[in-house]
């Protein structure tokens, strides 16, 4: 965390300075996408990172506020055939877990009868940048 936080300071005082002559030559979106860039960079070479990058990637073409789990399991069987649906089913969670931890996306659980199903959100900015 010490060393995302540093990364982040560094990146920060150049793209988010006022006064700097580089800074405003960078877009909102820009800055924005490069904020995301670093959460992104620092996920990715963790245990289940990229995979983890792979699915935002894939979320990237979807309804950022519709993107149903198991769309995403759908992907990751036609990816991970033939592993076992629990080892897929562990890899989505924990690819799911990660992207929460840097808040990168977030999953919403539906449970009102009759209704049960999991849902991802993931913010139009990021959806935009990817």
């Amino acid at each position: 965390c010490k060393e995302y936080l540093d990364l982040f300071r560094r990146q920060a005082s150049v793209l988010l300075s006022p006064n700097d002559s580089t800074a405003r030559r960078f877009t909102s979106r820009q800055i924005i996408a490069s904020t995301w860039r670093i959460s992104l960079d620092h996920l990715e070479p963790r245990p289940g990172g990229a995979l983890a990058v792979e699915l935002l990637n894939v979320c990237a073409y979807l309804h950022p506020d519709q993107i149903f789990c198991v769309t995403l399991t759908d992907y990751l069987i036609d990816k991970l055939r033939p592993e076992p649906s629990d080892v897929i089913q562990n890899k989505l969670d924990a690819s799911l877990e990660l992207l929460q931890e840097y808040s990168l996306a977030r999953c919403v659980k539906i449970t009102d009868p009759p209704l049960n199903f999991s849902r991802i959100v993931v913010h139009r900015l990021l959806q935009l940048v990817l």
